[in-house]
């Protein structure tokens, strides 16, 4: 009963978000997040010395596709099934 005023009173003064609000926020953060590591890549090419350049920039591309891949893995607390 304590938990369920609390709650109440939480929503009541605006203190609690919506579930569906915050899982739109959080994605588009991975978006603006996934779309900036994409680019560093090719932003950086130009600031790699040229003997080192095509070398160097394919290990980025090789690491930023690791990151989101681990990114695209992440299970939220959210998503995981209840007992």
């Amino acid at each position: 009963e304590a938990r369920a005023k609390q709650l109440a009173n939480d929503e009541r003064e605006g203190r609690l978000l919506e579930r569906d609000d915050v899982v739109l926020q959080v994605a588009e953060v991975v978006s603006m997040v996934r779309a900036t590591l994409e680019r560093m890549p090719n932003e950086l090419e130009s600031e790699i010395p040229a003997n080192h350049r095509a070398q160097t920039v394919e290990r980025l591309r090789d690491y930023v596709r690791l990151m989101l891949t681990r990114m695209s893995q992440h299970q939220f607390e959210w998503e995981k099934p209840t007992e």
